[in-house]
């Protein structure tokens, strides 16, 4: 007991006396740094080569980033087993396979929804990371599966967590026809390449005995899966989507929709049955089948209205976008009430109706304008719709062809000069996007009606094709001379605690400098001066970091705030300082095409090659 008392003696003495000896060196680095600031007339970026000072700040950098560290290893140990899994903490894979092994399936179930709970509310899962975790682990996860009182929630959280290679075990147990919950398991698979699934799960629901009552769709998720399926799974093909939407009809067809199932605001004239799917019955099927827009929806719309729904908006909508009414009528009121303005313009627009050959399409479209709508409920004016994302339908307009079309569709100047605006600014953002040569991971990908102009699948739609081959061949041109562009924000790091993303900029920085700055090192120290207590006025947030920069013999530091322009002070002022010291001719070059204050896109290399390359190429005509 002495020895323990005089070992804590010890461990408190030495913790007390090196909180002391950092304090101290706090205070003689800060007075240093303040005598240099003044000897050398206050800096933008205070360089110190004096070794003595340096190798004292690495020190203190280290010392405090230990500190860090320890703090987040402490926070870590006071949370529960299933967030701390969730931050990728060793330990807590110990504590999990003790709790399946000892077999207590209320246990293992509670552990297993705390898992999932906080892989959906922490947000630390990423769509595309897998999960790895230790072999013994995996296979107790796996072998959970083949526990029919777990088999659930450990294929709902093997899915959740995307575990690597969860998917072959679930679909071994599915097509095995032993699993107890089929639907779970289906839903565990949203995101897998599961097409030699899908006749297996759905004929199975359609002819198997066991599903004989709209129970299939309460508490099963079973239409959210089928949506994040359809639009979000980058591993199934167009004719896959297809076979989906043709099973949920059959199912349908099995299930029908009867009178009684209709409740008063169901039959509104504006009722869209794809705004939510928490009826858990067969309205959510309805709702994602309605959501597609596929014409496997228009059976269904007669037999919803055989059993009293009205003939609404959202059935006009369907029927006009599939061609089955085309009346002028039919077009108009689609046009006049607010929230179908949207998905009548995105569908004319998506169907090429509205192009620098479409001048009237444009006229009648905006004409609308003009005057307030009768449904507009929540839109105050007609110019509020700018924030829905109608403007980006003339992304695909040649400048002359725009500036005639809004001139002529147009008449309201204020609303006029928005659309102008709007164009320039998408215009030039697509340009810079697409030079940086990335692909679009929503690529070939169906977007559902309900989220009119969101093009992010349609590159086409971006630009005009001139433009598009301009950037083709500019990029092209720069890549065969070993030039690449990038944002600053290709290393971002969106769970940082700092107040600024000064860090994921310099890690960038470091990263696209062609190994030329590997040794670079990075310190930042930070305070608020005001910070808000609410998520969405962060902007309003007052800080200062004091960045440390470390190369080889020197060190670089500079004060950012709230208002400096970070990725200017990084790329531009001290990646010369850095490279300068390092010998190097190559430079930090800002892609300024279009004579903005600033820009967060740039190149390395040698800037004069680069600057002659893109002067090749005009991108502001």
């Amino acid at each position: 007991m002495r020895k323990l008392f005089l070992f804590l003696c010890l461990f408190f003495s030495f913790k007390n006396y090196a909180q002391s000896s950092l304090k101290k060196d706090s205070v003689s680095i800060a007075g240093f740094i303040k005598e240099q600031n003044i000897l050398k007339k206050n800096p933008k970026i205070l360089v110190i080569e004096d070794k003595k000072w340096v190798d004292l700040m690495k020190s203190y950098s280290k010392s405090k980033e230990k500190i860090k560290e320890d703090r987040i290893s402490d926070g870590l140990k006071k949370k529960s087993v299933a967030e701390r899994f969730n931050y990728d903490d060793k330990t807590a894979e110990k504590e999990i396979i003790s709790i399946i092994n000892e077999g207590n399936n209320d246990s293992i179930k509670n552990l297993f929804a705390d898992i999932v709970f906080n892989s959906i509310y922490d947000g630390s899962i990423e769509p595309d990371r897998r999960k790895i975790i230790n072999l013994e682990l995996k296979s107790l996860f796996f072998k959970c599966l083949k526990n029919p009182q777990i088999e659930s929630q450990t294929a709902q959280m093997l899915c959740s967590m995307q575990i690597e290679g969860y998917e072959q075990p679930i679909k071994e147990l599915l097509l095995s026809g032993q699993s107890s919950n089929e639907i779970q398991l289906f839903c565990a698979l949203k995101y897998a390449n599961y097409g030699d699934v899908i006749d297996y799960f759905f004929n199975s629901l359609l002819n198997n005995k066991k599903y004989t009552s709209v129970d299939v769709f309460k508490k099963n998720h079973l239409a959210y899966s089928l949506r994040e399926s359809y639009f979000d799974n980058t591993n199934i093909d167009e004719a896959t989507r297809k076979k989906l939407i043709i099973y949920c009809a059959a199912l349908l067809k099995k299930f029908p929709v009867d009178s009684s199932l209709i409740q008063p605001h169901y039959g509104a004239p504006d009722w869209i049955p794809a705004g939510s799917l928490d009826y858990n019955n067969q309205f959510d099927l309805i709702a994602f089948l309605l959501s597609t827009g596929d014409a496997a929806v228009l059976p269904i719309i007669e037999d919803l209205k055989e059993v009293g729904f009205k003939d609404n908006l959202t059935f006009k909508f369907l029927n006009w976008k599939l061609g089955i009414d085309q009346r002028k009528e039919t077009f108009n009121a689609l046009l006049n009430d607010c929230k179908f303005y949207n998905y009548t313009v995105n569908e004319l627009f998506l169907k090429g109706l509205l192009t620098e050959n479409n001048d009237q399409n444009f006229v009648d479209v905006f004409a609308k304008i003009e005057k307030p709508l009768p449904s507009m409920h929540y839109v105050n004016e007609w110019s509020d719709c700018l924030r829905f994302g109608i403007e980006t339908i003339f992304n695909p307009l040649e400048k002359k062809d725009f500036n005639r079309i809004v001139n002529k569709a147009v008449k309201d100047n204020s609303y006029k000069q928005k659309l102008i605006e709007a164009y320039n600014g998408h215009r030039q953002g697509n340009i810079l996007t697409r030079l940086t040569g990335r692909e679009n991971w929503r690529k070939g990908m169906p977007n559902s009606w309900m989220t009119p102009f969101d093009y992010y699948n349609l590159d086409s739609l971006a630009l005009p094709k001139r433009v598009k081959k301009l950037c083709d061949l500019a990029r092209t041109d720069l890549e065969s001379k070993g030039y690449k562009v990038f944002t600053d924000g290709d290393f971002l790091n969106f769970g940082t605690e700092e107040p600024s993303y000064a860090r994921d900029k310099l890690n960038t920085l470091k990263a696209q400098s062609h190994n030329e700055l590997n040794d670079m090192s990075i310190f930042i120290d930070y305070n608020y001066i005001h910070k808000s207590s609410n998520y969405a006025s962060l902007e309003s947030d007052k800080f200062e970091l004091n960045c440390f920069i470390f190369l080889n013999d020197i060190a670089c530091i500079a004060k950012i705030n709230d208002s400096t322009n970070d990725s200017q002070l990084i790329f531009n002022d001290i990646s010369e300082i850095l490279l300068k010291k390092t010998g190097s001719s190559n430079r930090f070059l800002e892609v300024n095409l279009f004579n903005e204050k600033s820009s967060r896109y740039f190149i390395f290399g040698n800037p004069v090659i680069a600057k002659e390359i893109l002067s090749k190429y005009n991108f502001t005509e």
